[in-house]
């Protein structure tokens, strides 16, 4: 652990969010994704924060185990929980744990959708569907919506818990491919009911649609990012979305010294361009600030600088102009993110990522305190 670093996280700020998504979408609930430890923030705290205070009902993980984790370790917590993608069918052991801990299967391919029906360990355990409109990833293909309808019929089952879908492009604004994947997934639902079987949920909107209320109509939304404070959109400077990030990551300034130009810095002897205030601060790629990192620019103070040289595994180095002297000091606070979500989406942009990974990556080494 490091004293001095917090990765820092405000539940009234996840509040704030969720209480926008509601505003996107009035006559929706939400089905909070809560996969990868809840975007790097917490797992087990932001459930429980979101369902006792917030009213949550619905969340969803990427895997079996991290549903297993959020049972066991808050076996009192009431809510859908669905397991979206490694459902770990491929180990008759597991069956069990979805109707001993109440736990969904996001079901999407035919011989997942054979086992499920015909092994008696889920025959108490409700139907939820996933199809694949567009997005190529997993999922039934759309034109075998009839082939499983009929298994379903055949089964004796009469309705589906949950159908969905997943849009591939809807951080494009007004995308056509997510109007083409949304008229696909209107045919699927359209087929099923024709078929006589009852569709209780419904949801298309992840992050992007609901920022621009598309597909919002269904029963459910399912927020992902949008939900820990970024927009989802790829032009990010002209979203409309009022989230807040829910993070804070700071830590120390180490140690602050003037260089002339042609002084060499760390790992490999890169030298300065010109005379600047070198500023050591107390995070490395072992605390989730990778390699990628070098040349971000941060302003401090009204100053900006950039890191520069190689990021080492436990600190980093940033260059200021000669004038940030003084002003910039030894033990200072250094904040790399705060609650403006623009800032994290303008890093992650220049550094050539997203800022799912910037959060995903802090390590446990960093603190991590929660605040309301």
């Amino acid at each position: 652990m490091r004293l001095g670093s917090e990765f820092t996280v405000h539940l009234s700020r996840l509040a704030h969010n969720l209480q926008e998504i509601k505003k996107l979408s009035p006559s929706a609930e939400t089905l909070l994704m809560v996969k990868a430890n809840a975007y790097g923030h917490g797992i087990k705290e932001v459930s429980q924060f979101s369902i006792e205070n917030v009213g949550i009902r619905s969340l969803g993980c990427a895997s079996l185990g991290e549903a297993l984790f959020l049972r066991k370790e808050l076996p009192n917590l009431s809510c859908d929980l669905y397991v979206f993608s490694d459902l770990g069918f491929f180990q008759p052991d597991y069956f069990s744990y979805y109707s001993q801990y109440k736990i969904l299967p996001v079901i999407a391919d035919l011989t997942s959708l054979d086992l499920f029906l015909q092994n008696k360990e889920f025959q108490y355990v409700p139907l939820s569907l996933k199809f694949n409109t567009g997005m190529y990833r997993l999922g039934f293909d759309h034109i075998d919506v009839e082939k499983v309808a009929q298994k379903i019929k055949k089964s004796g089952r009469k309705s589906v818990y949950h159908l969905m879908t997943h849009f591939s492009s809807s951080g494009l604004e007004k995308s056509k491919r997510s109007a083409e994947q949304y008229d696909r997934f209107l045919s699927l639902k359209k087929c099923f009911q024709d078929n006589g079987i009852v569709l209780e949920r419904t949801s298309v909107s992840n992050s992007g649609a609901i920022e621009q209320q598309f597909g919002v109509q269904e029963t459910h939304v399912r927020p992902g990012i949008m939900a820990y404070g970024p927009s989802s959109m790829v032009d990010f400077s002209k979203a409309s979305w009022q989230g807040k990030n829910i993070s804070t990551l700071k830590t120390k300034v180490l140690r602050t010294f003037m260089a002339e130009r042609g002084t060499p810095l760390g790992y490999g002897g890169p030298v300065t361009p010109e005379k600047a205030l070198v500023v050591v601060v107390g995070l490395g790629y072992g605390d989730g600030i990778s390699r990628s990192y070098s040349g971000l620019t941060k302003t401090v103070k009204g100053l900006t600088g950039k890191i520069f040289g190689r990021v080492n595994m436990d600190m980093v180095s940033f260059i200021f102009p000669p004038e940030s002297e003084g002003k910039i000091k030894q033990h200072d606070d250094f904040i790399f993110w705060d609650e403006d979500y623009k800032e994290i989406n303008r890093m992650a942009d220049q550094i050539g990522t997203i800022s799912y990974e910037l959060f995903c990556n802090i390590s446990l080494r960093v603190p991590k305190i929660y605040r309301l």
